[in-house]
């Protein structure tokens, strides 16, 4: 059964599923690999290896097709948007084999006010915060704090919708920017206005089926663009892995305080058994000459 060859469908278009796709080709259990909707990188690997096809699907009903037309027996997700779609879902309802969590679970991307309440609740450690579908009510608790803040779109907006500010000039034009202008559109309807932390900052990532959860690497992930970090997020700039910030100790409290009650919590108090890749996006603070992790955001 081991020798025996599969077909795997790779969800995706970003330098993610290049090197997914990448280390699925070197598996020699690998016979064919479809790759929706792919890029350029994808493209050179298809010319090196007849096992590899590009197809234009994006949507969630095209992928499904797909997967039966081609008889995948595995289908890998790596973007957040088809897993804020449902694309698991849609596959799972139909009998068909998929990495990643369930609409429900990527939720904790899909709106960080959630994702915040949740935290909150289940005691992770998090910054200072309070959403808002309010413009007015969201600058005026700007104005009331008495440290910087960020402000965040609650929905998706491709790594772009969070505003780091200086002061209460920068906020409040955040806020106009995303709630007023609607620069992303709907993603906007809500923000999340957070404490500024200052510290290390890092990405660590798990893989769980919901019950197991296993650390896998951790990042330094750079994602203001210009040099010397002078302009406004994206959706990465550029990471390295490992760090030396993250030591076996560091690991140890991450999945002690963030990792193990987010997985169990949500099994509990939401009925979600979350399976995939949790990614937690930490601010790595000084606090008496102890260093402790404090979540910015989950990504899925």
């Amino acid at each position: 059964m081991t020798n025996q060859k599969v077909t795997v469908l790779v969800v995706g278009s970003g330098g993610r599923e290049h090197v997914t796709a990448w280390k699925f080709l070197q598996s020699p259990r690998i016979g064919k690999l479809y790759v929706a909707p792919g890029n350029g990188g994808i493209t050179a690997l298809a010319r090196q290896d007849p096992r590899v096809e590009q197809i234009g699907a994006r949507e969630n009903d095209e992928l499904l097709a797909l997967a039966k037309e081609k008889q995948v027996d595995f289908t890998f997700v790596g973007p957040e948007s088809p897993l804020s779609r449902g694309i698991v879902d849609c596959f799972q309802a139909e009998g068909l084999n998929i990495f990643g969590p369930t609409r429900a679970g990527a939720r904790l991307e899909w709106s960080k006010a959630y994702a915040k309440d949740l935290m909150a609740r289940l005691g992770i450690p998090i910054p200072e915060y309070q959403h808002f579908d309010n413009p007015e009510a969201a600058i005026a608790y700007v104005k009331s704090r008495d440290y910087p803040v960020v402000v965040k779109a609650d929905g998706l907006a491709a790594g772009k919708g969070s505003l780091v500010c200086n002061d209460f000039a920068d906020a409040a034009a955040a806020v106009e920017t995303l709630m007023i202008e609607r620069k992303f559109g709907a993603a906007g309807d809500r923000v999340v206005v957070e404490k500024r932390l200052y510290g290390i900052e890092a990405s660590f990532f798990c893989f769980t089926d919901g019950k197991v959860i296993k650390p896998m690497a951790w990042a330094r992930d750079y994602k203001p663009v210009y040099d010397g970090d002078r302009g406004p997020n994206t959706g990465g700039m550029g990471a390295y892995s490992p760090n030396e910030e993250i030591d076996p100790r560091m690991v140890d409290k991450i999945m002690h305080r963030i990792a193990q009650p987010l997985i169990e919590g949500l099994a509990r108090e939401e009925g979600v058994l979350y399976k995939g890749v949790l990614y937690i996006g930490l601010m790595l603070l000084d606090e008496g000459g102890e260093t402790n992790p404090y979540v910015l955001e989950i990504n899925v």
